[in-house]
């Protein structure tokens, strides 16, 4: 349920952190990939269960109501869906999982490394939008 900028984020904000932890300064990402997987789950209107479909057998609600002009009816689930008996819920989850190889340098990046990223200047910058798993 976590969007993939926030992925990628906390992943430069890791290897930023490593690349500190290990007495470095800058780091290069040699390799880096980003997997995604989507998964949609289709369940009965919960307004409708546990009564329909939920452990009753073939029992069923179903209602007379009045309809100006049409006079009295009656619903029943067998008939379709003048109410809600037929809809569903959709869910759709969204999950990413991401893994980079990193080559961690101490000193200053050399002059014309484009791809060299400084591990502090990360932490400075992505820090306070990092939120840490709470401590066991």
């Amino acid at each position: 349920m976590t969007s993939r900028n926030r992925v990628e984020g906390d992943l430069l904000y890791r290897a930023a952190e490593l690349t500190i932890q290990n007495g470095c300064d800058w780091f290069l990402v040699v390799d880096r990939h980003t997997e995604n997987d989507v998964s949609t789950y289709a369940r009965p209107d919960s307004l409708y269960l546990p009564y329909y479909g939920g452990g009753y057998g073939y029992w069923r609600p179903h209602w007379r109501y009045y309809s100006p002009g049409l006079g009295w009816d009656i619903w029943h689930p067998e008939f379709g869906d003048p109410l809600w008996a037929d809809r569903l819920d959709i869910t759709t989850i969204e999950s990413f999982e991401a893994d980079a190889e990193i080559v961690m340098e101490k000193g200053p990046a050399p002059a014309g490394e484009e791809r060299a990223i400084d591990a502090r200047r990360v932490m400075a910058e992505l820090g306070p939008t990092i939120v840490l798993p709470e401590p066991r």
